[in-house]
């Protein structure tokens, strides 16, 4: 009796070993970095945000702008305050960045080496807003940990080609709505920043992301990234996400 309760406590063990590693392996590293992307995505919407940055010198810069968007690869970001940046629009469309500065009247496609800069001075480059974010990478599932108390995959990326941001990547996505809670970029085999997704917000039953907070390590310099307003379900002209519309867009 005694031999038959062992031997059955062994294959309960084994029968629960094996469905955690069944569970671990039903989804691949890719798999769940594209849903991460997709946790990003907002629907049709139009609203407000506002990016804080802290520079070395212990100085502070509050930039707010309006944004539309649909889905992750089509939006726009107009600023308009401080007075000095009003109307600096920007066009993100499908992995193309534009950009309509008012003193020049121009509107500019940006290259290749462009999209790495710095975005208007702060932590983040232009290609941090620049629709699927872990698309240029070829992801790996690490492990399944805890952080910040939630269950998270443990993911790591490498760049696909030489026009992603960043050569690799870490990162902790919550196994709950695959909310990506933290990322590390690396450059060089060195890390070069940190992303953290302070607090997220309800949208069409879905948690989203509201405030993100970057930290530049090589510059030691924060920007935080928050969403102050947001309505979804908003319907756009065919044209409206389109270079040639930039500048109706920063005089409206």
């Amino acid at each position: 009796m005694k031999l038959n309760l062992r031997v059955f406590s062994l294959i309960l063990i084994l029968v629960f070993a094996m469905g955690a590693m069944a569970t671990a392996a039903d989804i691949s590293g890719n798999e769940i970095m594209k849903k991460a992307d997709e946790n990003m995505n907002y629907g049709s919407y139009k609203g407000k945000g506002k990016m804080i940055i802290h520079t070395t010198s212990g100085d502070e810069r509050v930039l707010k702008m309006e944004m539309w968007g649909q889905g992750t690869e089509e939006s726009i970001m107009k600023y308009y305050e401080p007075q000095r940046v009003n109307g600096v629009t920007f066009l993100f469309l499908h992995k193309n960045i534009w950009s309509y500065f008012p003193r020049t009247g121009r509107v500019r496609h940006l290259g290749e080496h462009v999209k790495n800069q710095k975005m208007m001075g702060s932590s983040f480059s232009y290609d941090d807003f620049n629709g699927k974010i872990f698309d240029d990478y070829q992801s790996k599932l690490i492990k399944e940990e805890e952080f910040n108390n939630e269950k998270c995959y443990f993911v790591k990326g490498v760049a696909k080609n030489a026009q992603a941001a960043y050569d690799s990547f870490e990162a902790w996505v919550a196994e709950d709505g695959f909310r990506p809670l933290k990322v590390n970029y690396f450059k060089d085999n060195q890390q070069v920043k940190v992303m953290n997704t302070e607090s997220f917000q309800r949208i069409n039953g879905e948690l989203r992301p509201r405030k993100i907070v970057m930290k530049d390590l090589e510059d030691n310099n924060t920007t935080s990234f928050e969403y102050l307003e947001m309505k979804t379900g908003i319907k756009f002209r065919p044209d409206f996400f389109n270079e040639r519309n930039l500048k109706r867009i920063s005089q409206s």
